[in-house]
């Protein structure tokens, strides 16, 4: 069965799709890192690059012939994430391009099957994140930054791999969560990981942001 990801900006509601699409459709959920794994006091610095890998791996083992698997979040956010953010230097981005370019090559990384690209005003953000009392995001007004750039990004793939990418306005559950059940029992496996990798690493290195 399918391995999807859902993304977008922070409060657009992918926890909660997730959630839904398990309750209603009998997804797995492979939640974000920061989730799914506790830090140790001294971990690698490579620590969140190898763990991102692991749950792709995880959905992997976890995907049967019966049930769909979602990624609560880009597996390769570390990838985009700091070419948005080099100013909070959290790793180089060559540093990160090499790590995942040396896992796809050694097929210990492939892409999931399909990516859903969640959207919304900035307006509905801020309520949704206003009437979410479970998590704080203090670093919401950051993460806005990058609506933009995300976007124009996730629109270059899908305009050389239209069947790859979906982007959605997230503004009725049902609408979507209808939409992504649909696309997600007629999805085959991704084969063109190398391919992906390379059309992401040379877009983020041909854009000025």
């Amino acid at each position: 069965m399918a391995i999807i990801c859902l993304e977008g900006p922070s409060s657009i509601g992918k926890t909660t799709l997730c959630a839904e699409l398990k309750k209603k459709h009998d997804f797995i959920i492979i939640p974000e890192v920061n989730k799914l794994f506790e830090r140790p006091e001294h971990a690698g610095a490579d620590w969140y690059l190898e763990k991102q890998i692991e749950r792709l791996q995880m959905a992997q083992t976890k995907s049967t012939a019966s049930q769909h698997v979602v990624l609560d979040g880009d597996p390769l956010q570390p990838l985009w994430y700091n070419w948005i953010f080099p100013e909070l230097k959290l790793y180089p981005l060559d540093h990160v391009i090499q790590f995942f370019g040396r896992a796809i090559k050694e097929k210990t990384f492939v892409y999931p099957d399909h990516y859903f690209l969640l959207t919304t005003s900035l307006e509905e953000l801020t309520r949704r994140k206003e009437n979410d009392a479970t998590r704080a995001r203090k670093n919401f007004a950051t993460h806005l930054k990058m609506i933009e750039p995300q976007q124009a990004l996730f629109q270059q793939i899908q305009q050389e791999y239209p069947d790859f990418i979906d982007i959605l306005e997230h503004d009725s559950s049902e609408k979507t969560l209808k939409f992504i059940a649909q696309k997600a029992s007629s999805l085959q496996s991704c084969a063109k990981s190398e391919a992906l990798f390379d059309l992401e690493v040379s877009t983020m290195q041909s854009t000025a942001l």
